[in-house]
C-alpha cells in the first residue's frame, strides 16, 4: 500500500477480486504519502470503501478468513 493513491489501490483491489484472490494489505507507516508510508487520507478512503457493503468486500483477519474457508471447503471425495 505504501506510496499508492486511493485510485491505484482501488484498481488493484478490483483486479484481484476479478480473479477471486485473497487481498492482504500491508504498509509500513501512516503519514505523508511517500515510498514507505500510506497517506492518512488514502487509508481513510480505503477503509470507508472496504466497509461499504455495496462494494462487496469482507474485511477481517487472515486467521478468521482462513478458518471460514477451511470450514466451507468441499472435502475431496
Amino acid at each position: 500500500m505504501d506510496g499508492l493513491t486511493f485510485e491505484e489501490l482501488k484498481a488493484t483491489l478490483e483486479a484481484l477480486r476479478e480473479n477471486n484472490k485473497w487481498i492482504i494489505l500491508a504498509g509500513h507507516e501512516v503519514g505523508e504519502n511517500s515510498r514507505y508510508s500510506v497517506d492518512a487520507r488514502v487509508l481513510s478512503q480505503l477503509i470507508q470503501y472496504l466497509n461499504t457493503p455495496e462494494n462487496g468486500y469482507w474485511v477481517d483477519t487472515v486467521e478468521k478468513v482462513a478458518s471460514y474457508i477451511k470450514m466451507h471447503r468441499k472435502q475431496p471425495g
